[in-house]
């Protein structure tokens, strides 16, 4: 690592520390970088077979003033980023290949996530877990660094650096909670709620507290009720039942002939 970072990528006395305890830079900019960016590299063939069964069910999203926010601040993100390699490897010459590979690994991550959103708008997913959860990481990782650069005032050492992490890790924390909420399709009032709300909703079954509300305060009624959603209804089921079942048909009556 002596090539790789310029301090140890771990501190043995980390737990024994007297005052509050600081992980070491090395660690900082390769796990608590790599891992958010891991996760979303390896769960990204799961957000690709679903938005392509979705699309199947739904047309493509409106282009609405959230996720214009969060397209601006994604690019914003990416842009901080490529400052940081700009100014790690061209201006502070970075003798150590961490500062070059750290910004990387962040870029590549916000492409993938721009990715990701003209994914979910050309095919109708409204929100994604995977990529919520990508950012939620980011954020937590950010913490130690965010905390190192405020308690011992790095602005000394680099202004530069310090001014873009500043800058940079808040805006990550506002990016996951702006995916808390999810992008809106074309309303349609006897359709269940379900299947607008976004992760953390499904997640906590929040969507249905609206019908509860309802039922609590009078008695509920056939049309306080949703309609069936597209994927329990007959012409589905029965289409999705005939293509297993048909062959299986086929394959017996050749047995017995």
């Amino acid at each position: 690592m002596d090539s790789f970072c310029a301090d140890d990528f771990w501190d043995d006395n980390f737990t024994l520390s007297e005052s509050i305890p600081h992980l070491t830079t090395c660690f900082e900019h390769t796990v608590l970088v790599y891992l958010p960016a891991a996760f979303l590299v390896l769960f990204l063939p799961i957000f690709l077979v679903q938005a392509r069964r979705i699309s199947r069910r739904f047309d493509s999203l409106p282009v609405t003033a959230l996720f214009v926010v969060r397209l601006i601040l994604t690019i914003y993100l990416f842009l901080n980023a490529t400052a940081v390699f700009v100014l790690n490897t061209f201006i502070l010459d970075g003798k150590f290949t961490v500062d070059i590979v750290y910004p990387c690994v962040l870029m590549v991550f916000f492409l993938l996530h721009l990715f990701i959103d003209y994914i979910r708008l050309r095919c109708g997913q409204n929100s994604s877990g995977i990529q919520h959860l990508s950012l939620v990481l980011l954020s937590i990782c950010g913490v130690p660094e965010f905390g190192y650069h405020i308690e011992n005032t790095t602005f000394n050492e680099s202004m530069p650096i310090f001014i873009l992490y500043m800058a940079f890790w808040p805006i990550v924390v506002l990016q996951t909670f702006l995916y808390c909420f999810t992008d809106k399709r074309k309303p349609d009032a006897d359709k269940s709620e379900e299947l607008d709300s976004g992760f953390l909703n499904r997640l906590t079954n929040w969507w249905f507290t609206t019908v509860q509300i309802r039922g609590a305060k009078n008695d509920l009624e056939m049309d306080d009720l949703f309609d069936l959603n597209p994927g329990s209804k007959s012409p589905h089921l029965g289409a999705l039942f005939e293509k297993y079942w048909i062959p299986k048909l086929k394959g017996i009556a050749n047995e017995r002939s």
